[in-house]
């Protein structure tokens, strides 16, 4: 079968040998994998590092093979045993394995999984919808992280995947959200889920979210928050941030690190896709994926890219 496997420094075409299904796994035919920036971070700039010769993907939809039922898969496995796990924080097991960076991926035509890591798709959820539970989850616990209640008015940093979906949560919660992004051919999507769409953040929010993750977002994020409010940091460009230690303390600043999600937050995400449009989804086949993963194509405003295989 047909893979796409993180080489060094680049994605390729490759093949492998469908794996076979013991007693307790099933098979399941790939249908859509969204392309996420972390396997773009891996493979354009080297961070985060992944294992040569893995197979890429971590946003699954697939169809189990015997009767065509739709799933996806938690790519986060956590030990289960560990502090962290017992507390239900499983995104910080120090033990985890992410599917697709640590372990052979999903960007193939199929995979053989244990039954029960497989978690259903209802049917009023599409496959471009599903696809977006992933991105979702990690949106979902960066809110959960600032405890923001439904009457904040929030700012989000940045208006790719991540940031849009910061701010369809927001919308759903009942709070009022600003996008800021410089690169207007992303204003008109964002303001299908936002309130308000600028260029950068010049008032005060009762928390931000910066999903870019540069130095310079970070230090305009921490400025934007009010005095005690929670500034949280989601995206993973850069490992840089000069703080002020003075207005740290003076200003009472409560700095969060976001890092993926829980089993909870996962399987909760499920419900936020709904309804969520996805019109700002780019499709790409799966041969051109690879020039999309590796830089070599860009459409134009894309900010998410599907890997429609069936």
């Amino acid at each position: 079968m047909r893979v796409i496997e993180y080489a060094e420094g680049f994605a390729r075409l490759g093949e492998r040998p469908m794996a076979v299904a013991g007693t307790e796994d099933v098979a399941l035919r790939v249908r859509r994998v969204g392309v996420c920036g972390t396997d773009l971070g891996a493979v354009q700039r080297g961070n985060p590092r992944f294992r040569t010769g893995i197979i890429i993907g971590h946003e699954l939809v697939g169809e189990r093979m015997s009767d065509g039922a739709r799933f996806t898969v938690m790519p986060l496995i956590s030990c289960g045993a560990c502090t962290n796990c017992g507390n239900g924080a499983e995104n910080l097991c120090e033990r985890r394995v992410i599917i697709g960076a640590h372990t052979d991926g999903f960007l193939s035509e199929a995979v053989v999984l244990p039954a029960t890591g497989l978690i259903p798709l209802p049917d009023d959820v599409t496959d471009a919808q599903a696809a977006l539970i992933e991105p979702m989850a990690t949106a979902l616990h960066a809110w959960r992280r600032a405890a923001t209640d439904r009457d904040s008015r929030v700012g989000i940093i940045g208006a790719g995947a991540i940031g849009l979906c910061i701010a369809w949560v927001a919308r759903v919660k009942g709070a009022r959200c600003v996008v800021a992004e410089i690169d207007g051919t992303k204003h008109s999507v964002a303001a299908t889920v936002a309130d308000e769409v600028v260029t950068e953040l010049t008032e005060v929010f009762d928390a931000v979210f910066d999903s870019v993750g540069l130095a310079t977002t970070r230090l305009d994020a921490i400025a934007a928050t009010r005095s005690g409010g929670p500034t949280v940091f989601v995206g993973l460009h850069s490992a840089d941030m000069p703080v002020d230690a003075n207005d740290l303390v003076s200003r009472e600043r409560n700095l969060l690190g976001s890092f993926a999600y829980t089993v909870a937050d996962f399987e909760d995400a499920i419900g936020y896709v709904r309804g969520i449009s996805t019109e700002w989804v780019t499709t790409v086949s799966f041969e051109d994926a690879v020039d999309v993963i590796n830089g070599d194509t860009r459409v134009p405003g894309a900010l998410k890219y599907h890997v429609v295989l069936n």
